[in-house]
């Protein structure tokens, strides 16, 4: 697929599967039509599988086309999912490929950010091989502790690798960060690896403990200079005042306090104080009729041999007849 001159080494996506109860690494190729199995790996299968007419695969080998032949039903079983598929028998290097047509039959759903592929429900992890057929390593990147992200703000802290690796990693953020950006790092194979995130929304998020934010995999090759790099040149950056960002985020009727309260506190205990305020606004009443709903404590008052007290309804008088109305409607509000 590439020249010796390249700089740019091809990898490939396996998957453990199994095919009539033996285990194979398979090569996950989309671009592939059909599944192929060289005939070494077939000779090896225990019934023996009878080969049949003989095809002609176009795209494939030296000349650009290689005769193979088809076989019988073969039982391919991926993860918990089996099913019996017609598979074709060629001269290839790799054991299996494993093409579009069993790929779509099963339902599969690859993903290239956490390198796994998903069928029935089951999440498989998938393997990278490099150009030399060496295993790449890749592991999940998990959090330690609860992260709390405030509104436009943007938190620095360590995550956990869930293994180990030998050489530096590249850690590529997970696709189910809602509301959060996180770049791409490059960083040494340590146990805790550093991470950014940035919340963009107006609402704080909370990440909670073990969530898997992102993937680390083992860096194949280093290019020293990469030809027509694309570069990006920063012309004007604005200074933007992170009070407004913060009290934008506060409850209208929490703004006048907070700013009284922070006139002798730094940015990041203003920003704390922002926190609680947001955390706990429904203690705060919103206005003289918000005299709220406390359920937590309960009690008698004894009367003791007391009788009820019964009045008769009385009529509202007339006079007071617009100032409930108005008095009901801004209850209701």
């Amino acid at each position: 697929m590439y020249g010796d001159d390249t700089k740019y080494k091809p990898i490939n996506l396996v998957l453990q599967i199994t095919i009539n109860g033996k285990q194979a690494d398979a090569i996950v190729d989309t671009a592939a039509q059909v599944t192929v199995i060289n005939f070494d790996f077939a000779k090896s299968l225990d019934p023996a599988i009878e080969v049949k007419e003989p095809v002609i695969l176009r795209g494939a080998g030296k000349d650009n086309s290689i005769t193979a032949r088809y076989t019988d039903r073969v039982a391919i079983k991926v993860g918990k999912t089996e099913t019996r598929w017609r598979v074709i028998v060629a001269d290839i290097t790799d054991p299996v490929i494993l093409g579009l047509d069993v790929l779509q039959h099963i339902k599969a759903v690859i993903n290239l950010v956490d390198l796994t592929i998903t069928v029935d429900g089951e999440k498989l992890a998938a393997a990278v091989l490099n150009a030399r057929n060496d295993k790449i390593k890749i592991c999940r990147v998990k959090l330690g502790k609860d992260v709390i992200v405030p509104p436009q703000s943007q938190v620095h802290l360590q995550a956990k690798l869930s293994g180990d690796c030998e050489k530096d990693i590249i850690v590529q953020p997970t696709t189910n960060l809602k509301g959060l950006l996180m770049p791409n790092i490059l960083s040494t194979a340590e146990h805790q690896v550093p991470v950014s995130l940035r919340n963009v929304t107006d609402k704080y998020i909370t990440l909670k403990k073990n969530c898997n934010i992102g993937t680390a995999m083992e860096v194949a090759e280093v290019i020293e200079e990469a030809e027509d790099c694309p570069t990006l040149t920063v012309r004007k950056l604005e200074q933007l005042d992170p009070g407004k960002d913060i009290l934008s985020c506060i409850p209208e009727h929490l703004q006048d306090m907070f700013m009284k309260s922070k006139k002798n506190l730094s940015f990041d205990q203003s920003r704390e104080l922002a926190k609680l305020l947001v955390q706990f606004q429904d203690i705060f009443a919103k206005n003289e009729l918000d005299i709220g709903h406390f359920t937590k404590i309960k009690h008698r008052i004894d009367t003791g041999d007391a009788a009820p007290v019964k009045e008769r309804l009385r009529r509202t008088p007339l006079g007071f007849e617009k100032r409930r109305g108005g008095s009901l409607a801004r209850f209701i509000e």
